[in-house]
């Protein structure tokens, strides 16, 4: 038995050649991290409040409470994508499938949501999270091979329009080819 972060350090992070990506940074409380914002209000990287739990954070950590750039998340995305790019080949067929069972144009799988259009066809793969302050999509967009990691500091309500039309914008693109 090996403590949450530990393991997928060791099993997804590592394979992937990601560094600073994880829960809590005690070993290294100068990480640049960027701060939210509620209004004027200046709030701490989720880290900080993650480390206050003093490890009652189960939650946190099993709903992605992970701090990373914009890189890492890219290139964690390029390595479950790409066939050869250090992923798990079975970890890798889990996370690229909907949970059996399911029909509809929105369908649910292991940390990912899938849309798909009318016909059948995969559409977008991805995954949005928030804290209230700190808003994110880690996205790939099919028929285009769009990769995005969008990311805002000052609230869900604010972020999710912009990333709604960034998202309309970036499927309006010509196919990949």
């Amino acid at each position: 038995r090996k403590p949450w972060e530990d393991a997928v350090r060791e099993l997804v992070w590592q394979p992937l050649g990601l560094e600073d990506i994880g829960f809590t940074f005690a070993d290294r409380p100068e990480m640049p991290f960027a701060r939210g914002y509620l209004g004027e209000n200046e709030q701490p990287p989720i880290s900080q409040s993650i480390g206050r739990l003093n490890g009652d954070d189960w939650a946190l950590r099993g709903n992605g409470g992970i701090q990373a750039s914009a890189e890492t998340m890219i290139a964690f995305l390029n390595g479950l994508l790409d066939q050869n790019g250090g992923f798990d080949p079975k970890a890798r067929a889990l996370m690229l499938a909907p949970l059996p069972g399911q029909s509809g144009d929105v369908r649910e799988g292991n940390g990912l949501v899938f849309r798909y259009d009318d016909k059948g066809r995969l559409v977008r793969m991805g995954h949005a999270g928030s804290d209230g302050v700190f808003f994110s999509y880690l996205g790939w967009l099919a028929a285009n091979d769009v990769r995005l990691y969008f990311v805002g500091n000052n609230g869900e309500a604010v972020i999710k329009p912009l990333l709604q039309e960034v998202l309309k914008r970036a499927l309006a693109l010509p196919p990949a080819g």
